[in-house]
């Protein structure tokens, strides 16, 4: 791989130096020494110092990972706690670290809830392993609010994508119905994760009629709440409920932000890249680091061809099986499932091609050889580091 990179290393450069020199007026070089000056100019790869920078940041991931949760420990004397962590900080690790330890220990019934139905899947298989799956419930909230109104007698409503933008009224309804008749269970401990796509989505109403015995629940229940603000969905028209409940629970609970993990070996290109995607600014001739690399393609086949190399390259890695690798689409190439029927560019070639399995809930937690995909939505959460 070395030589590889030497090899292209050198023909840049030759292609530069002939570039230059049919652009200015410089004596013609001789083939000799044209190679004399690519020698001079072509880096040397030294993998190994790129492997102790390597193993320097992979410290200092572990070492910000450890001081979070040592942190959080500590805070977790605390009955109501809400922290704010980017994204690599740990906090759904931490949740489910914290449930388990919380019931193991204390024997407690926890409710544990979060946006993304993948991550809801994942944790709650995490549970069933751990043996504490009739102690802990853990759900996706848009399918834990649908629950709550098949636990009304006789109720046949059954929310939809299309309720969302009301869905605030619709907790706030059924949580109401289920109180009067004395079938809303109470936990001992809530844990919301990415909350940020939920304060304006009931969760306030959950928290306070959930915990305490069914009443105020936010000021004396018990409660952990993780977000990300820079990861929330559109506030749409909900922006003032949004910042009302968010203002809430930062007045009811201690409030701590967490570092980031370092993610990449190589900077900070993958951050710089997504500062600009939240802008709508993207340049694709930008070199936005050594951790980002930026391919465009012509047809379909290119895009499948190159998604197949780079994923043979990732499996060179020692100890990197298909399992530790999920390609992830921007929601324009590929369906994330919430609109059943409204197939992507990528959807028909992808779901042809046996190299490739489209990640689903019903495989969420099986293993699989095949090269796994989803949107970089749904997978949202579940991110980890190699």
């Amino acid at each position: 791989m070395a030589h590889a990179i030497r090899r292209q290393s050198r023909k840049f450069l030759e292609q530069a130096v002939k570039k230059q020199a049919a652009k200015f007026n410089y004596e013609k070089l001789t083939s000799k020494e044209m190679v004399q000056v690519v020698q001079a100019l072509a880096p040397e790869v030294n993998w190994q110092q790129g492997a102790l920078r390597l193993d320097h940041t992979k410290k200092e991931s572990e070492k910000r990972g450890e001081l979070n949760h040592k942190i959080l420990k500590g805070l977790s004397g605390n009955k109501r706690i809400i922290v704010e962590g980017p994204p690599g900080s740990g906090k759904s690790s931490f949740a489910q670290k914290f449930i388990l330890d919380k019931v193991l220990k204390e024997n407690i019934t926890v409710l544990y809830l979060c946006w993304n139905e993948f991550l809801a899947l994942h944790t709650a298989q995490l549970f069933i392993d751990k043996g504490v799956s009739d102690k802990v419930t853990a759900m996706a909230y848009f399918h834990y609010v649908n629950e709550l109104f098949a636990s009304i007698p006789q109720q046949k409503k059954k929310l939809t994508f299309a309720d969302a933008d009301k869905i605030y009224e619709h907790v706030e309804k059924v949580i109401a119905d289920l109180q009067s008749i004395h079938f809303l269970k109470n936990y001992d401990l809530i844990v919301i994760d990415e909350g940020q796509d939920m304060f304006h989505k009931g969760i306030d109403i959950i928290l306070e009629k959930q915990l305490n015995g069914g009443s105020n629940g936010l000021n004396k229940g018990s409660y952990i709440v993780f977000y990300d603000t820079l990861q929330a969905f559109d506030k749409g028209t909900n922006s003032e409920l949004y910042q009302l409940v968010f203002d809430s629970l930062r007045e009811a609970a201690a409030h701590y932000k967490l570092y980031e993990y370092f993610r990449t070996i190589e900077g900070s290109g993958i951050a710089n890249f997504l500062d600009d995607a939240m802008k709508g600014s993207i340049d694709v001739a930008r070199i936005y680091g050594g951790d980002m690399v930026i391919k465009s393609y012509e047809s379909l086949d290119d895009c499948i061809s190159m998604i197949r190399q780079y994923v043979k390259n990732a499996l060179m890695v020692d100890k990197v099986s298909c399992n530790d690798i999920v390609v992830l689409f921007s929601s324009n190439l590929v369906s994330g499932g919430f609109t059943p029927g409204n197939s992507k560019p990528l959807d028909k070639v992808m779901a042809e091609d046996d190299q490739f399995e489209k990640i689903e809930d019903s495989n969420i937690n099986v293993s699989s050889q095949k090269i796994r995909y989803t949107t970089a939505i749904k997978f949202k959460g579940l991110e980890r580091t190699l």
